[in-house]
C-alpha cells in the first residue's frame, strides 16, 4: 500500500513539476551568447537552494526549461504552494531579466549557462533572488523531448488557440503551424503553441501568458485519477529528461498538497519590469518595488506595507 501510495504521489508530482517547467519558447539570440565563459566568483556558487523546515508555510520550487541544446533556461517559473491556504501561486520570470555577474551584464537565461558544471542551477536561484525574495526550496530543469513526449503519453490537452500561427525558421529547426479554435494538442503542437511569439504585439509578454494559458489547462485536465496508470511510461521520460533535487522521500510528503492542485485555487502572475535596450541589446528591468509589493501581497499573504520577513 505504501508502495502504491509512493507512486501515486510520483506521478503526480512529475505531472506538476514537468508540465510547469515544460513551457518555453526555445531560440538561440547572438545578443546573449557567450563565445567565452567567464570565471564566475566561487561566493556566486553556494548551495542556492533554501532548507525546507518542517514548519514551513511554503514549497517554493523553481522551475525551468532548457533550449534545444541544452544550454539556456528560456522558461523559469518559481511555483509556490501555500500549504495553510491551500494554494498554488506561479510567478514567471523574463529570460531576458538583466542580471550583473562577475560586474558585468548578462540576460538571466544565460546564468544556467555560465553556472559551474554539474551546479547549473545554482547561480540561477541565486540571481533570481536579488530581486524576488522567495527562498528556493527545489528546482526542476526539463528540456525540449521531455516536455513533448509527456504531453503525448498524457493524451494531449486541450487549448483554444486564439489565433493564427505561423512562423518557420528553418535554422532553428522552429516549424509553428497552428489554426485558432478549441483543439487537442499533442506534444509536438503543444510545443509550438508555448514557443509562438512573433504574432504578438508584445510578444514576450503575450507568449507567457500563452505558456501560463496552458499550464493551467493541463492542471485542471490531467491531475486526475484515471491518468495514474500512465505512471510506468512517465517515470521513464521524467528519468531521461528532467534534473530536480526532489527526492523520493520528498515527493511522499507532497502528496496531500498536489491532490488539492485545481485551477480554483492556482493563480499565475508576470514578474512586473518593462523591456529596454541598453547597449544594442534587449534587456527586461524587473520594477523591484512592485515586484517586491506582490510577492508580499499574493505569495506571502502580507497586507500592503507589512515588511514582515519572507517565511523559510
Amino acid at each position: 500500500m505504501k508502495k502504491r501510495v509512493l507512486k501515486i504521489a510520483a506521478f503526480s508530482l512529475g505531472i506538476f513539476l514537468l508540465a510547469s517547467a515544460g513551457v518555453f519558447a526555445s531560440r538561440y539570440f547572438i545578443n546573449y551568447a557567450v563565445e567565452e565563459e567567464p570565471e564566475i566568483d566561487e561566493s556566486q556558487l553556494l548551495q542556492g537552494t533554501a532548507t525546507l523546515e518542517g514548519d514551513s508555510k511554503q514549497i517554493n520550487v523553481l522551475l525551468m526549461a532548457t533550449d534545444l541544446g541544452g544550454v539556456h533556461t528560456d522558461s523559469m517559473m518559481i511555483a509556490s504552494y501555500d500549504k495553510e491556504r491551500q494554494m498554488l501561486n506561479i510567478i514567471a520570470v523574463p529570460r531576458d531579466t538583466r542580471v550583473m555577474i562577475n560586474e558585468k551584464p548578462y540576460k538571466l537565461n544565460t546564468a544556467y549557462a555560465l553556472g559551474k558544471k554539474g551546479q547549473q542551477q545554482e547561480l540561477t536561484i541565486r540571481k533570481i533572488n536579488e530581486f524576488i525574495d522567495l527562498p528556493i526550496h527545489y528546482y526542476a530543469v526539463v528540456n525540449t523531448k521531455g516536455f513533448r513526449n509527456i504531453v503525448d503519453i498524457l493524451g494531449g490537452v486541450e487549448i483554444n488557440v486564439p489565433m493564427r500561427m505561423k512562423y518557420d525558421d528553418p535554422e532553428q529547426d522552429l516549424h509553428i503551424d497552428l489554426y485558432p479554435g478549441l483543439q487537442v494538442l499533442d506534444g509536438d503542437k503543444a510545443e509550438q503553441f508555448c514557443r509562438f511569439r512573433k504574432g504578438y504585439v508584445d510578444q514576450d509578454y503575450e507568449r507567457s501568458m500563452a505558456q501560463q494559458q496552458f499550464l493551467k489547462a493541463l492542471i485542471d485536465q490531467k491531475l486526475k485519477p484515471e491518468y495514474f496508470f500512465k505512471i510506468g511510461s512517465i517515470f521513464q521520460e521524467i528519468s531521461a529528461n528532467l534534473d530536480t533535487n526532489v527526492g523520493i522521500g520528498d515527493i511522499a510528503s507532497f502528496l496531500p498538497f498536489i491532490k488539492s492542485i485545481n485551477n480554483g485555487n492556482t493563480n499565475m502572475y508576470y514578474m512586473p519590469g518593462e523591456d529596454k535596450v541598453i547597449d544594442g541589446v534587449w534587456y527586461f528591468l524587473p520594477d523591484q518595488e512592485k515586484t517586491d509589493a506582490l510577492i508580499r501581497e499574493k505569495f506571502l499573504n502580507q497586507p500592503a506595507g507589512n515588511s514582515a520577513d519572507a517565511a523559510a
